[in-house]
């Protein structure tokens, strides 16, 4: 018997299953049939908890939730889209694994949570250290935020996993170095791999090629080895793959390129209106942009083209010398005019854009970060025209104070590399602290030293009795992570999203071990 014309198409041959006349209905879709850049695509309107939430469902959605895909939305949408800080190293996002984007991306959202609202201050103190010898250290320097470089004695070269908690050792070191550290410059070439220039006091410098594993990254080949060394330099500014700049070489005090390949040399000289009898001014940095290069001296910026400097390089048959296109005057007169009365007694220039500025992506534009008046006060000059071909004419715009330091003295200053956020050293009458500053998002919602560009934070070092004193101080303003050298050997280390806080009734020794640790946030 036929079935009824109404159930026809509906019913299947043992009338038990319901079959849709509707090709597209005959199964059911669920979420996880779902192609993965819907789920992306999805993520425009979830926060990194709900990430976390979808991560404790099933499996399915756990495997979803640690795609680097995942990740690399994510780490787009809520770090770099929104204009915080994040570590050059870890560029392009194709190139981090996704362990590592997700520990970053949370360290930024801590960082933005603790540093940049607005919070009180708090007393916290640091939580671990290594111990090296009494009055070893001589120059520290971070990799990855994972990976701590220390110089021993003038020579030796130990890295130091900060992942490895129960570590007593050195991963590897390099004992082929003599003399200590005054400068090193560091850049990615992808895959946990890059190099590191360094510069010494005995005048003597080289490149290390190096392969170390970025943070929370599934274990891969450690090593380190130099791959170049050469003599006469000292002071190393900055660096790439093509030229290096120095503040010294045979001796001699001055602005000096030298090519990767060839080893030729040239000197960037002053304005030549100057008369003879003038003396030159005493550089503070000098930085390698993508077609210009620029010297930071007492009163001023002097920019050399970059294509006039390698053509040089590549012609020189002995030192050359070479003369800026514009000089500009952040602390007024004019090139005719000579060296000020008013000059600075520190000035460094800063690696990226500051983002605070709300200012468009330009390679060339120079961000030069000037110490006066008790404080820090940022510069910044941008090209007119974007001309590749020749040198472009630059504008200054007005000076932007970034803060005021503490009535106290002032030991040290260690900047972020966007200037973002920066730490720096006191001495109290209750001992050395450590204290970090964030600058807002919105300056022109905060009037000029305002006590809210001041102090967000303070990480007690030592209390009023010891002796202890402060030989370096390192700091990534993206991720937190910060060590302290001190003389008596100890390299304190901080996550500073993640360190204890120190009770109102605290009795003890400050620089004592810590047993027990609080984290300041969880997402």
């Amino acid at each position: 018997m036929a079935s009824p014309p109404s159930l026809a198409g509906r019913l299947g041959r043992d009338a038990e299953t319901i079959v849709s006349t509707n090709e597209k209905f005959q199964r059911k879709t669920v979420f996880l049939d779902l192609p993965i850049d819907i789920f992306l695509k999805l993520l425009d309107w979830l926060e990194i908890s709900d990430v976390f939430n979808l991560r404790s469902v099933c499996r399915a959605l756990s495997g979803l939730t640690r795609l680097h895909s995942t990740w690399a939305k994510l780490t787009a949408c809520h770090v770099i889209g929104k204009n915080l800080p994040w570590p050059p190293w870890a560029l392009p996002l194709t190139d981090v694994p996704s362990p590592t984007l997700e520990h970053l991306t949370l360290q930024a959202r801590r960082m933005r949570t603790l540093w940049d609202a607005g919070n009180p201050i708090t007393d916290r103190r640091f939580s671990r250290f290594i111990q090296r010898p009494r009055e070893s250290i001589t120059w520290i320097r971070l990799i990855h935020s994972r990976w701590l470089v220390i110089q021993q004695n003038a020579t030796t070269l130990e890295f130091w996993d900060l992942e490895d908690l129960k570590s007593e050792k050195p991963a590897l070191s390099i004992d082929s170095l003599n003399g200590i550290v005054d400068g090193s410059v560091v850049w990615s070439r992808g895959k946990s791999t890059g190099i590191m220039m360094i510069s010494t006091r005995s005048c003597e410098a080289g490149r290390i090629e190096f392969a170390l594993p970025y943070p929370k990254a599934e274990d891969g080949p450690v090593s380190a080895r130099v791959v170049d060394s050469f003599t006469e330099f000292s002071r190393l500014m900055d660096g790439d793959e093509h030229i290096a700049a120095f503040l010294h070489y045979k001796g001699n005090r001055g602005n000096f390129i030298r090519s990767i390949s060839t080893g030729s040399i040239i000197r960037l000289d002053p304005v030549p209106e100057y008369s003879k009898e003038t003396q030159p001014q005493q550089a503070f940095g000098i930085q390698i942009k993508r077609n210009v290069v620029a010297v930071a001296t007492a009163w001023s910026v002097d920019l050399y083209w970059r294509d006039t400097i390698i053509t040089s390089l590549q012609e020189a048959e002995a030192e050359l010398s070479i003369q800026p296109f514009q000089r500009l005057s952040y602390l007024g007169g004019s090139v005719s005019e000579g060296p000020q009365e008013l000059t600075t007694d520190s000035a460094f220039f800063l690696a990226y854009n500051p983002k605070f500025l709300s200012l468009p992506p330009d390679d060339d534009a120079i961000f030069l970060c000037v110490g006066k008046d008790s404080g820090r006060h940022l510069y910044v000059a941008q090209p007119v025209n974007d001309n590749h071909t020749s040198p472009s004419t630059y504008r200054l715009f007005h000076e932007i104070g970034l803060f005021w330091s503490d009535p106290y003295s002032m030991l040290f200053y260690e900047s972020g590399e966007s200037g973002r956020r920066s730490v720096f050293i006191v001495d109290e009458p209750r001992g050395l602290s450590l204290c970090g500053i964030s600058i807002p998002a919105d300056l022109s919602q905060h009037a000029e030293g305002s006590s809210e560009r001041g102090r967000i934070g303070r990480w007690r070092i030592t209390d009023s009795s010891s002796k202890d004193l402060i030989h370096h101080v390192v700091f990534e303003e993206a991720t937190g992570a910060c060590a302290v050298a001190m003389g008596s050997g100890r390299v304190w280390i901080a996550d500073l999203t993640a360190s204890e806080i120190i009770p109102q009734n605290y009795g003890g020794h400050i620089d004592s071990p810590v047993s027990n640790f609080s984290t300041r946030v969880s997402v």
